[in-house]
């Protein structure tokens, strides 16, 4: 965040500006960090796995709702090569966002929901912690593996609910967990139904975008009509748009050949939805080939920066 806030002030527009004089922009960047927190997002996920796909081998779908707003536009995919971790690790993410909401790693891939009850209910967390999204993050940057990142979770300094599911590229195993201040609770597609009142389904663990239990069975009508015949492509295919989940992006990751589809909303200049994410195409990326791309060997310019930021 303070590369963010240097690199502005560093142009000879914003330099001298009350701003960057008084640390005001500081203060905003940082604040806008904190969205994930101050905002519970809507999201819907699920692993499907064994009987429920067609081949056995899992298949991870994560979907974020949020609204309208300047997010979908500038959705893009950021793959990161940090010389204080071990591995490249890919956010699908926004200009100036230092956490994470959607990413995958080598070794892993996160989906993430956030932990909404009915009207009237509010979840029990805090803000004296670390921000979910920057423990998304580190759990992104650092897990070696699905336990390894329920491990990070639980050692983290929680703040507000959400459900996090981990997909582990080697073991094929799904796990999903309730991350809130107080505890992390192991999730199993068994067990979710006492949170979500949603049908047990054999060897798919899933939750909706609905605020929780939800009385919804739109997932489950889908997942039941493409039982056995599960795949990424199906997936990508069908889920979104019959669910209508995911306004901003969707993200399917293919555990049998390392792909990951993405889709991202459009809007307008005003941030309202000319298209939802649901409803639009995906984009099929080899997540070798990511992590095999060359890292910058040199600082990138902006040239436009000046005309783009405006700081009143």
């Amino acid at each position: 965040m303070k590369g963010v806030v240097d690199a502005i002030c560093s142009t000879d527009k914003h330099k001298n500006s009350l701003q960057c004089k008084t640390g005001g922009l500081h203060r905003t960047v940082v604040g806008t960090n904190e969205i994930a927190d101050l905002v519970k997002m809507q999201c819907s996920m699920m692993g499907a796995w064994g009987e429920a796909t067609a081949n056995g081998d899992l298949v991870q779908y994560r979907t974020l709702d949020f609204g309208g707003g300047p997010f979908a536009n500038r959705t893009f995919l950021h793959i990161a090569h940090p010389t204080d971790s071990d591995f490249e690790f890919a956010s699908y993410t926004f200009p100036g966002f230092v956490g994470a909401v959607t990413g995958f790693t080598k070794n892993i891939a996160q989906s993430e929901i956030g932990y909404c009850l009915p009207k009237g209910h509010i979840p029990k967390g805090t803000y004296n912690g670390e921000n979910d999204a920057f423990a998304i993050r580190d759990i992104l940057q650092f897990a070696k593996s699905s336990d390894h990142a329920v491990e990070i979770a639980e050692a983290a300094s929680r703040t507000w609910g959400i459900f996090l599911g981990f997909g582990d590229y080697n073991t094929k195993k799904f796990d999903m967990i309730l991350y809130d201040e107080e505890t992390v609770q192991p999730l199993t597609y068994q067990n979710t139904t006492t949170l979500t009142s949603q049908k047990v389904v054999k060897d798919v663990a899933y939750i909706d975008k609905h605020c929780q239990p939800s009385h919804d069975d739109t997932i489950t009508k889908v997942i039941e009509s493409q039982y056995g015949n599960i795949t990424a492509e199906i997936v990508a295919q069908y889920f979104p748009h019959e669910m209508k989940s995911g306004d901003v992006h969707t993200a399917v990751y293919d555990f049998t050949s390392k792909d990951t589809y993405l889709s991202h909303g459009i809007t307008d200049a005003d941030g309202h939805y000319i298209s939802d994410a649901y409803a639009q195409p995906f984009l099929k990326f080899n997540n070798d080939d990511l992590w095999n791309e060359p890292a910058p060997s040199q600082t990138a310019s902006f040239p436009d920066i000046e005309h783009d930021i405006d700081l009143g």
